[in-house]
């Protein structure tokens, strides 16, 4: 399941919900040496998270996700998916200064909040100052990313097309250096592809193993291992929505999901069906039983 290209709207931050906190961008670890007069900012462009699908009263806030995120800093401009899949490639493309033609642009990674970023895959810069790299993710979860310019001389460890995740031990690492030649980061949430299935008929009224008792309009998915109340997005055909956790299953081989018909229908999904999955933080105040 790829990201539709084709949703090319702006950032709406009113109508984010529990998806908005996975792209929203953090302020540490920015460029500490601009070059040229030309500071750090990063954003969004050509779409990114956008309007609700669903926005009238009692309906779920359901978003459209695709297009890019962009950032820039010191010369350097890069963009990339606003979202991306474990294990599918994402392409990164960018300009530096013409001057630095024939440099090694570095795509580090990161995880939120933390200070040690990782080489993920490299690009040389050719002339007229564009280049372009790949990254394949190897674990799912929000995930910063910078181009950071490699000083003259400095040798790079992984290929354009370069497949380190930011859990492997491949790549380099390292705290963020403070003469660093970089761009702002942003933020992307890596989703995990995996089968999901509906449920909801012969339930109706009966409470869920998180306590909820189960109707017609319950948002929710059904996990075998996530604590109830656990927040998990999901993204379907362009589209997501993030619910709670509400119950204990599914039991069927091969599938990770239990979807409500309400969850269901409010993404598009009328039967067994691969989702993108990203799962965020235990909501507080939600029930914690099973």
């Amino acid at each position: 399941m790829g990201i539709p290209a084709t949703l090319r709207r702006t950032l709406q931050a009113a109508c984010l919900g529990g998806v908005g906190a996975l792209l929203a961008l953090p302020t540490a670890a920015t460029a500490r040496m601009p070059r040229g007069g030309s500071g750090a900012t990063s954003g969004t462009g050509g779409g990114g998270l956008t309007s609700t699908v669903s926005a009238r009263p009692g309906r779920p806030a359901v978003l459209a996700l695709g297009g890019v995120v962009n950032a820039s800093g010191n010369g350097i401009t890069f963009t990339v998916a606003a979202a991306g899949t474990l294990g599918r490639p994402l392409t990164v493309t960018g300009t530096s200064p013409a001057a630095d033609t024939g440099q090694i642009i570095a795509i580090e990674a990161a995880r939120p909040q933390s200070t040690v970023w990782q080489q993920v895959a490299t690009a040389t810069i050719g002339s007229g100052g564009a280049f372009s790299a790949q990254w394949t993710p190897s674990t799912g979860g929000r995930v910063w990313l910078r181009a950071v310019l490699l000083p003259h001389g400095a040798g790079a460890t992984l290929s354009t097309s370069g497949s380190a995740g930011i859990s492997g031990s491949a790549g380099i690492t390292g705290s963020a250096a403070s003469g660093q030649v970089t761009t702002s980061p942003v933020t992307i949430p890596i989703f995990r592809d995996s089968v999901a299935t509906l449920y909801g008929p012969g339930f109706w009224g009966h409470h869920t193993a998180c306590g909820e008792r189960l109707t017609h309009a319950t948002l929710g998915v059904a996990s075998r291992t996530l604590r109830c109340g656990t927040r998990v997005t999901i993204l379907y055909d362009g589209r997501a929505l993030t619910v709670p956790v509400i119950d204990r299953g599914p039991f069927a081989h091969g599938v990770t999901w239990d979807l409500t018909m309400a969850t269901g229908r409010a993404l598009g999904i009328t039967g067994t069906s691969t989702i993108g999955a990203l799962t965020t933080a235990l909501t507080a105040g939600r029930a914690t039983r099973g």
